[in-house]
């Protein structure tokens, strides 16, 4: 899985990422995923992923 963005911001001291502006993630499935934001959290290997659309929420369903 490759992620790309305009800016991210990882500090050593903490166990989590921010990935943000014009993000996408890339499937080794093909798969391409856009968002707003993406905070990643290492030790729980969890990740959130925001996506705004004209003051609108997005849904969407990730399945593996």
């Amino acid at each position: 899985t490759k992620i790309f963005s305009d800016n991210l911001d990882l500090l050593g001291n903490e166990s989590a990422v921010k990935i943000y502006n014009n993000v996408s993630i890339d499937y080794p499935t093909g798969s391409l995923l856009l968002a707003d934001k993406i905070d990643y959290d290492f030790e729980k290997k969890h990740f959130k992923i925001s996506m705004t659309a004209e003051d609108e929420r997005v849904k969407m369903k990730i399945f593996k």
